[in-house]
């Protein structure tokens, strides 16, 4: 069986900054965005074995590559003590494809648990795998990606 992690609550106050995200097998990392280029080079190659590139046609795919890791690696949390948070999620851009900070409000639920309200979005749950001073490790909503982020400085 086992047990949530007890969690110092006040070590959420901060500004955070998204490090790595992993879903299902794989795993993205800040610091690692020529291996997310490689690897992206090569699960389009799986997925379209016929395909020829071109030099220009693999400049372009890598620039869109290193685009698309610099947008997500834009993600950042902030939490006040006070139950507010602000957050920007590098991967929801809006409707002018701009990446908007969202506001709203936060509270812990659980030793290991925070439910926040972020603009007129639902609920989200997040559960907090792990919290210390430098790192903050989390699950969206149960079934989400496990994101890690460190302390802005």
């Amino acid at each position: 069986m086992s047990h949530a992690q007890k969690i110092d609550t006040a070590l959420i106050k901060g500004r955070w900054k998204l490090y790595s995200l992993r879903n299902l097998d794989h795993t993205i990392y800040r610091d690692s965005t020529d291996a997310i280029i490689k690897s992206s080079f090569a699960l389009d190659r799986d997925h379209n074995p016929d395909i020829q590139l071109t030099a220009t046609d693999s400049l372009r795919m890598a620039n869109k590559y290193k685009i698309q890791c610099d947008i997500i690696f834009k993600t950042f949390m902030e939490y006040d003590g006070n139950r507010h948070v602000t957050e920007l999620i590098g991967l929801n851009k809006d409707i002018g494809g701009e990446l908007p900070e969202e506001r709203g409000e936060y509270k812990w639920t659980a030793d290991n648990k925070i439910i926040q309200k972020l603009g007129n979005g639902p609920p989200e749950t997040l559960t907090i795998l792990n919290l210390t001073k430098s790192k903050l490790v989390l699950l969206y909503n149960s079934d989400g990606p496990e994101l890690t982020f460190t302390r802005a400085k």
